[in-house]
């Protein structure tokens, strides 16, 4: 009997699981392309990148459509009175809910794998390929809080862009050696001091490939300002009308990144910094480091704790409706998404142990799970 019932309840939270899935997949897939077509990367371009940026999605979409999936489900079993008639048979709380963590279990599983190995994969050519793009058209992606072109020692921003002509430029130079202007009104290398420079309006065109490419800036109405790093009230200004600026494009300044780890590659990365001849880092980095590879790991667990609580809030709701059980995981998954970035951040600054707050989210909800359970079925 209660095999025949575990498969019923299964073919209610397959079906109702893939409908959430490809309509969250949908969404946010919609966001994935909507920034590269707002810059004028074109179709093609954004349609060679999606399936990069797939993964980087399934850690929210599948916990979250496991989440709506118990809540239809469980709710139309309840409207029905079904739960209610396996109560009466003396089922257990936890044969009820079975089939909820069978699916969760099975989806958690190559979740993981995907967590530690294929998103990290997926997200290096992601950027590999956008990239190649921004260096085509590096000032596409316009950012109000962010340098619209950032490399090691050279961060731009700008007011507006369009084509190859550029107005409002700022550019922060932090290189240690730049050219300062002497008494004999000659520009010649100096150290020490940080240049910036204003221009009204720009031009730019990308030269050479490979290591030898560049930007070459052609800046008006410019204003070129040196500060010096020990005294920050001390400073020099030049205006000139015309300055031509060449940044280097070298493909080495875009090496993978620690996002871009595999997790053994992560842990590895890792004892670089901790081992008994680690190199200086700040203690912020590292928790950064060790926030980021821990997290990898209860992600996938979220399925299991949600359904753990998607199950009991169906049977509260006591409805099968499908937007009714989008309406409940959305309100859910906001509250889960606020206790993460409260824990990262405070593990990031090193207020919460970093290996403590990934699981915090799991546990809190798979205990709020469980007592909802007990209060649902009687045993």
């Amino acid at each position: 009997m209660f095999k025949i019932y575990n498969g019923y309840i299964l073919r209610e939270l397959a079906e109702a699981f893939f409908v959430a899935f490809f309509a969250y997949t949908f969404v946010l897939t919609l966001g994935l392309m909507l920034r590269p077509l707002q810059a004028g990367l074109g179709v093609m371009l954004v349609f060679k990148i999606l399936p990069y940026g797939l993964p980087a999605i399934l850690p929210w979409t599948v916990p979250v459509s496991v989440l709506t999936a118990c809540v239809i489900a469980y709710g139309r079993l309840s409207s029905d009175n079904e739960i209610l008639a396996m109560n009466a048979m003396g089922t257990n709380p936890f044969q009820v809910i079975a089939p909820a963590l069978i699916l969760a279990v099975v989806l958690a599983v190559p979740l993981s794998y995907c967590n530690h190995f294929v998103e990290p994969r997926s997200h290096q050519k992601r950027k590999a390929a956008m990239k190649e793009a921004a260096i085509k058209k590096p000032f596409s992606f316009l950012s109000l809080d962010k340098p619209v072109f950032s490399l090691s020692d050279v961060k731009i921003y700008i007011g507006e862009a369009e084509e190859n002509h550029l107005s409002n430029v700022i550019i922060f130079h932090e290189s240690d050696e730049i050219e300062k202007e002497n008494e004999y009104g000659e520009f010649v290398p100096s150290s020490g001091e940080v240049r910036i420079t204003y221009a009204k309006s720009a031009t730019y065109q990308i030269t050479g490939e490979g290591n030898n490419r560049e930007l070459r800036l052609t800046l008006y109405d410019v204003e070129l300002k040196y500060i010096n790093r020990d005294d920050n009230f001390f400073y020099n200004i030049v205006s000139c009308d015309r300055v031509t600026e060449r940044i280097s494009l070298a493909e080495k300044a875009f090496t993978p990144g620690w996002k871009d780890m595999t997790t053994p590659e992560l842990m590895k990365e890792i004892r670089k910094y901790t081992g008994p001849d680690a190199e200086p880092i700040s203690e912020r980095h590292l928790n950064k480091l060790l926030t980021r590879a821990r997290m990898r790991w209860p992600s996938a667990f979220d399925a299991i704790s949600l359904a753990l609580l998607g199950a009991p809030l169906g049977m509260i709701t006591k409805t099968g409706r499908k937007l009714v059980g989008f309406a409940v995981s959305v309100i859910v998954v906001v509250l889960v998404y606020f206790l993460i970035l409260c824990g990262k951040a405070m593990s990031t600054n090193g207020v919460f142990p970093a290996p403590l707050w990934p699981w915090a989210s799991v546990i809190v909800i798979a205990a709020l799970g469980l007592i909802l359970v007990r209060r649902q079925i009687k045993v």
